[in-house]
């Protein structure tokens, strides 16, 4: 019986399509909070120039939070950039907002996300770290 469940439930997401299995209702959508609210077009005439100014900072912090809710929430997930970084992401939802002003910033973080799926990294595997400065030992973090 559970089977059956499992195998019904699979196939209505698979059919309503990708958004709904990472959405909040029935319908696909859920709320924004923060940059995710902001359309493209202000984020274009904003000039948005990374870690370079206070507005630039905020948004790359925001980009890296809702990567973080998503790495969070979605099963088989360590890290949705895979090798990219942060900034990478911020970057390219800069751009594509660029091209897409209709758009709004969450949407475009989502579906950068979502077309990096396959290139995620799914395990942790413990990295060797770099030398911590002087004075600071691991249990410092």
């Amino acid at each position: 019986m559970k089977s059956a469940v499992l195998l019904i439930t699979s196939f209505l997401m698979l059919s309503l399509g990708p958004q709904l299995a990472y959405s909040a209702d029935v319908n696909g959508k859920y709320r924004n909070h923060g940059f995710g609210r902001i359309t493209c077009e202000a984020i274009n005439s904003k000039k948005v120039d990374l870690g370079k100014d206070v507005y630039g900072g905020a948004f790359s912090q925001w980009v890296s939070g809702f990567t973080t809710a998503y790495n969070t929430l979605v099963a088989d997930t360590y890290d949705i950039l895979g090798k990219f970084s942060a900034k990478d992401l911020s970057k390219s939802v800069v751009n594509i907002c660029a091209k897409n002003p209709e758009s709004n910033v969450a949407a475009v973080t989502t579906q950068l996300l979502l077309s990096n799926k396959a290139k995620r990294t799914v395990k942790y595997v413990k990295k060797k770290v770099k030398k911590l400065p002087q004075g600071l030992t691991g249990k410092d973090f």
